[in-house]
């Protein structure tokens, strides 16, 4: 008798669980069909791309190491110009099997898609553990699989899907440990901590807010921090040594070039107390505004449901001295951006769709899909039914259709995105593969889409894969100025430009224009182009838009004495 009921119980557990991949599946197939709606509209716009130049970045290097020559963005001249190598080396694959560009680029946007799609199955298994409750998980995976600055990111060419899914893992599996704290699950998550700086090196972060959470709140044995940290910091330095290998420093050029004239290290070690007080009172605040409101163009009611949420784990985490919940989860919802403005800001959090916080983005909406979720079950004891079915439609109608204003401004924007980068990067690169000798050497600001279509070797004008030049730029403290002597002394065979960006390059009694590549919808170079919002009431979005650039790239080549 025993037995029998046993295997009934067994059987509706199957069958749950079944219903609950079923919906699962459902889901993430949605998903999957709403990033393919992006690369058909994209298809009719223009040729296979991307949305920046700077996944053509990766694309060369993972080129030149399939070919053999190295982490290389010239060939076999080893160079750290790139921020995420454990992107850029799964692209390897992609250039050993698949011998055509339109081809690279639909694979790499698959194998984006594809982690994404890992990444929502994570999301969901994360919310489960949480409320053990099928229908918040399922919705608060259609929350991240449908957040529009995801969908970009996830076919965008970039490092974007890697770092959102080792950031949920890691979320995931600390939340597990948080009260049954397993010496292997424990060791497994200060691997994928060290792992996470390769694929972007904020992701640091995490491991600090891991720390603190851990450590500094749960009181865990200081024997633990001591492997956690060992562990952490062997995979740190061997990120230093790759980094110092290629380019002679620690860091890798996109941090000396971009980054650490501004950083909080420069301003300890420069002791520029202004510097400090600029990072601190100034950046560290915008950081968290520009956050909130890339978060807001995604949905306005993300930014509600997230603070929401962060109140009640706070509460939670206070009252609680047994299945505390993790509050790492809340750190990286809401302390990271502010944390990246205070160490090394750079233009602002929402630069190019967020790309530097998308982990955040990812973060906060799952968090916001909790905080909804607890509140509507604090508010089951105080009201009656039917009035909080309504309350819920009405939630659930806005969030739709906010999603649905966030997805049709978002899948034009990344046609406009591709196209703008084909129209002037791409035929840049193509021009001069047909019209320059092979063994040219051509300087331009856009090292991307143009070295890998014109196979030629390239001078980085702003610093990225020619960390020669940094020296430049800091002997004449400005870049421009640096470039500018750069090039009179090097005499490159050629260069590939914005004119506005580098007006002393174009004075014709040194160089000889040869050609000029004009787009007047350009979105996606030259300028930052961060989305105008409106809305009604602040919770209902009205209209998403960007306003074009029109834009010129020139070819020019120096007149040699």
């Amino acid at each position: 008798m025993r037995k029998k009921k046993d295997y009934q119980n067994n059987s509706v557990s199957s069958k749950t669980s079944n219903h609950k991949i079923l919906k699962l599946s459902l889901v993430i197939v949605f998903v999957v069909i709403l990033q393919i709606s992006y690369i058909i509209y994209e298809s009719k716009c223009t040729e296979p791309g991307f949305p920046l130049d700077d996944p053509w970045i990766h694309m060369q290097f993972a080129k030149n190491i399939a070919n053999g020559n190295g982490f290389s963005y010239n060939p076999d001249q080893l160079v750290a110009g790139s921020t995420a190598p454990l992107w850029t080396i799964m692209l390897v694959p992609v250039h050993w099997f698949v011998p055509t560009i339109p081809s690279r680029v639909i694979f790499t946007k698959i194998l984006g898609i594809f982690i994404f799609v890992v990444c929502l199955v994570l999301v969901f298994f994360f919310a489960f553990e949480i409320t053990k409750d099928s229908y918040p998980a399922l919705f608060a995976t259609f929350a991240v699989g449908t957040n529009a600055h995801l969908n970009w990111g996830a076919i965008s060419g970039l490092e974007i899907p890697l770092y959102v899914m080792l950031t949920i893992l890691i979320l995931y599996l600390n939340h597990k440990s948080i009260n049954n704290a397993k010496v292997s699950r424990r060791y497994i998550l200060s691997v994928l901590l060290g792992l996470s700086i390769y694929a972007r090196p904020e992701c640091g972060l995490l491991f600090l807010f891991y720390l603190i959470d851990n450590f500094l709140f749960l009181k865990r044995p200081k024997k633990e921090a001591v492997s956690t940290v060992l562990i952490f910091s062997a995979i740190l330095i061997l990120y230093f040594i790759f980094n110092y290998t290629l380019s002679g420093s620690i860091f890798p050029n996109t941090f000396r070039v971009k980054a650490q004239a501004n950083s909080l290290i420069t301003a300890l070690l420069t002791m520029n107390t202004r510097h400090l007080m600029w990072l601190i009172f100034k950046m560290t605040p915008a950081y968290f505004g520009q956050f909130l409101a890339h978060l807001f163009k995604a949905n306005p009611l993300f930014v509600i449901g997230a603070f929401i949420g962060a109140i009640i784990i706070i509460s939670r985490r206070l009252q609680f001295k047994t299945d505390r919940p993790s509050m790492m989860l809340v750190f990286t919802s809401f302390l990271y951006a502010p944390l990246i403005g205070l160490i090394s800001p750079f233009i602002s959090a929402d630069f190019h769709e967020g790309r530097y916080i998308a982990n955040q983005i990812a973060s906060a909406s799952l968090l916001s899909v909790l905080g909804f979720y607890w509140l509507f079950q604090m508010l089951k004891k105080q009201m009656a039914k039917k009035p909080l079915n309504i309350m819920l439609g009405i939630l659930c109608g806005i969030f739709l259709y906010n999603t649905i204003v966030a997805q049709v401004f978002m899948i034009k924007f990344y046609a406009s995105n591709v196209k703008s980068i084909n129209e002037i990067q791409v035929k840049a690169g193509k021009w001069i593969k047909k019209y320059t000798p092979h063994d040219a050497i051509i300087a331009v600001n856009d090292v991307g889409a143009i070295a890998y279509f014109s196979n030629r070797n390239i001078i980085d004008l702003c610093g990225l894969v020619t960390p020669e030049i940094i020296n430049y730029f800091n002997r004449y403290k400005n870049n421009k100025i640096g470039a500018y002597y750069y090039v009179l002394e090097k005499k490159p065979d050629y260069l590939v430009i914005f004119p506005r960006w580098f007006p002393g390059l174009t004075d014709t009694n040194q160089f000889q224009i040869l050609h000029r590549i004009r787009y007047d919808k350009n979105t996606a170079s030259e300028w930052v182009f961060i989305p105008d919002v409106e809305s009604y009431f602040g919770i209902i979005l009205k209209k998403l838009k960007v306003k074009p650039l029109s834009s010129e790239k020139w070819i020019l080549k120096f007149k040699k004495s």
